[in-house]
């Protein structure tokens, strides 16, 4: 039985028109054995990859902890600890990346056969775990068995054996999905190991061959813990940086498919799912087409739940599979992503299907110029873009311009590499410097301007591209634009906050200095940008175009060893008075600046008053014991003043960073840095035994000279 069913939504943003495909899954259709797994390695072949140490930033997405941004969740105790403290020299109680497939099982890493990226750097097998749990796990096959694992002085519920390591049970499916992912994936060929899952110890039989045991206890770890939200979500980041998928979270029932010899395929399976937007309103139909193999007579049903994140499932429909319409009003939609479980149930069997739709790109075109400029001819010519979320990599995107009518000429010019925040506006043109010259003081609008010698007259069409495909279009690219409405000609066109174009007049812009003085300015230019967003604490109720100025609460955990230490911090909190913030802290005896005032809780004494941003301070405690700290967070980059001589200061980014890269713009104004364990920078002897810089924690700097001081980017 080929059935389809509509659901018709209703949502209060929906900015695109649009009829979207989004089965990833639709060439793998009745498909099992070395067929199956020879289509699912086409699909998942050649993703984007990244170096090692970007891999870090994607980690930090993938694992973050639903229940405190600032924190991840490491993969083998399920602590959550802060992102900042990441294993840099060794730390135990840090987290630090782990291969899931060992790197020597197969030789892919730095050392390796394989180059460094590829396998090395493929997010889908990588997680952040405790670096002490790390070592002891070192490259050992999964199965049951061994001795219980210590996490310093705590147990976990994880077990080692001389071969094996057995996780706890919570991640017992994940890792499986991820040794699955591994086996399709890297199938040799190129810079690529082909790499086998086997059901036995390899480590013990086969090592160093590019296999990885136990098949049947992975088998029965992928059954005993099936996905789960947090998982699903990761799926979801990593496609969003690589652009591939791990199959057997998405599709579960693919592991039986594949490495079972009976496997039977589903009684139900999907055909396509298709979204289409209704008459320019914000209502779509979400279209679900699927084969019903059910032969018994009880009534089929379905109930679909759904949200707008993994871990925000929260409504569910229920309906007879006789109904072919329902619809659902949805409130307080958060950004663009439609997460869906869809579960058929009849006959006493039950198949899930999970998936997510993206309602809109994340890349949009805003503008189209075509200036006429001081200077003349090409020279005024440009492309105006919108980031609608955060881009991790930006040359996934292209531009084509259709000339005259004559259809796509494809994809011609494709943007340089590098991340884009939300928000932001990008700016493709001819020439940068007249440009600017002729926005003026609106240029600063735009945080990305790219040159290049792309060739656009105003009557044509541009194509936006995303992996090679057509996601947007301005105009018709069949159709020379002279004398249409979208004819742009020495003027411009311009989609508002609602998505709908306007345009100068042909020829506005003859005779003019700058956009203000022609005859129609950019509309850009009167916009009002600002924090749109009503949870900042600084909402513009004025503002017409989101900026990335908004302000939230930001937190910080510090933590205070027992005896003297040095710290700081990069919140700005919202009381910054030092006897509120530490008044109730336990054992403090003292803490000092490096101008002689302290605040000394036995006498009443608090010459300090409010902490200051850029500044550390001396603590002297009783006993160890931590602070949460509330507030706006510093920018990284924030002007600390260094005067000559001895002084405290703070450490600003929210990630720990090599000392001699954050210091290296005043390396020559340095006499010493010291952290409060007696470790150094010191320039002159080339010596770093401070190795990172950690937040929370503050250094004694010692200055050659007075200095204004900023942060580098620790990128």
């Amino acid at each position: 039985m080929m059935c389809r069913l509509f659901f018709i939504y209703f949502f209060f943003y929906f900015p695109l028109s649009f009829s979207q495909e989004i089965d990833y899954y639709e060439s793998t259709n009745n498909l099992t054995g070395d067929d199956l797994k020879i289509v699912l390695h086409d699909l998942i072949n050649d993703h984007v990859q990244y170096d090692y140490a970007t891999i870090k930033d994607i980690l930090m997405q993938t694992d973050s902890d639903p229940a405190n941004s600032d924190n991840i969740i490491l993969m083998y105790t399920g602590n959550s600890i802060n992102k900042s403290n990441f294993a840099s020299s060794g730390q135990s109680d840090f987290w630090n990346r782990e291969h899931v497939w060992p790197k020597s099982h197969g030789n892919f890493g730095f050392e390796g056969d394989w180059g460094e990226l590829g396998a090395n750097t493929d997010a889908h097998h990588l997680k952040p775990v405790d670096s002490s749990i790390n070592s002891i796990r070192s490259n050992k096959d999964f199965d049951y068995g061994g001795e219980i694992v210590f996490n310093g002085d705590e147990e976990t519920n994880c077990f080692v054996s001389e071969f094996t390591f057995e996780p706890r049970d919570e991640v017992k499916g994940d890792i499986a999905r991820m040794i699955f992912y591994m086996d399709v994936r890297y199938e040799g060929g190129g810079l690529e190991p082909d790499l086998e899952v086997v059901d036995y110890i390899s480590l013990q039989e086969s090592y160093p061959s590019p296999e990885m045991g136990k098949l049947s206890t992975l088998l029965q770890w992928h059954i005993d813990d099936p996905p789960d939200d947090f998982e699903r979500n990761r799926n979801e980041v990593i496609y969003s940086w690589q652009g591939n998928r791990n199959p057997f979270i998405d599709r579960p029932e693919f592991v039986d498919y594949i490495y079972s010899e009976d496997s039977e395929i589903n009684t139900v399976s999907i055909q396509s799912i298709t979204i289409d937007q209704i008459d320019s309103s914000d209502d779509f139909t979400f279209s679900l087409s699927f084969n019903s193999l059910f032969e018994c007579i009880e009534e089929e049903f379905v109930t679909v739940s759904y949200g707008n994140n993994w871990f925000n499932i929260e409504n569910e429909s229920f309906f007879l599979l006789d109904d072919d319409i329902f619809s659902v009003q949805i409130d307080n939609y958060l950004d663009n992503m439609l997460c869906y479980i869809i579960t058929f149930s009849q006959c006493d069997q039950e198949f899930n299907y999970y998936g997510s739709i993206q309602l809109f790109e994340s890349l949009s075109l805003k503008g189209i110029l075509d200036f006429s400029v001081p200077s003349g001819g090409v020279d005024g010519k440009g492309i105006h873009l919108v980031a609608n979320n955060d881009i991790a990599d930006l040359s996934l995107y292209g531009i084509g311009i259709a000339n005259n009518g004559d259809g796509s000429d494809g994809q011609e010019y494709t943007f340089p590499s590098t991340s884009i925040s939300e928000n932001e506006h990008i700016l493709i043109v001819n020439s940068v410097e007249e440009i600017s010259s002729y926005f003026g003081e609106c240029y600063e609008h735009f945080s990305h301007v790219f040159a290049s010698d792309i060739s656009l007259n105003g009557d044509d069409a541009v194509e936006l591209f995303s992996g090679g495909t057509v996601i947007e279009t301005f105009g018709d690219i069949n159709t020379d634009g002279t004398g249409e409405d979208w004819e742009y000609l020495d003027s411009w066109a311009y989609k508002d906050q609602n998505e709908n174009w306007s345009y100068g007049q042909v020829n506005c812009t003859d005779n003019s200095e700058t956009t203000q003085s022609s005859n129609c300015p950019y509309p850009i230019c009167s916009e009002v940008f600002g924090c749109t967003d009503e949870s900042a604490l600084n909402y513009n109720m004025n503002a017409t175009q989101m900026n990335n100025s908004c302000i939230f609460t930001s937190y910080q955990d510090i933590y205070f060893d027992e005896g003297w230490g040095i710290f700081s911090t990069y919140i700005n909190p919202f009381d910054s008075d030092v006897e509120s913030i530490f008044g109730s802290l336990e054992d403090i005896i003292i803490i000092k600046d490096s101008e002689g005032n302290a605040f000394w809780p036995l006498f009443d004494i608090n010459t300090i008053g409010n902490l200051e941003p850029g500044k550390g301070y001396q603590i002297k405690m009783n006993s160890g014991q931590m602070i949460t700290l509330e507030g706006e967070k510093i920018n990284y980059n924030y002007e600390i003043l260094l005067n000559e001589g001895w002084g405290i200061i703070a450490y600003l980014h929210n990630e720990s960073s090599d000392a001699n890269l954050m210091f290296n713009s005043i390396i020559d104004s340095i006499d010493i840095v010291k952290d409060s364990e007696g470790n150094a920078l010191w320039p002159l002897f080339n010596l770093n035994s401070i190795g990172d810089l950690q937040p929370g924690k503050g250094y004694q700097i010692k200055m050659l000279n007075t200095i204004n001081f900023q942060y580098p980017s620790s990128d």
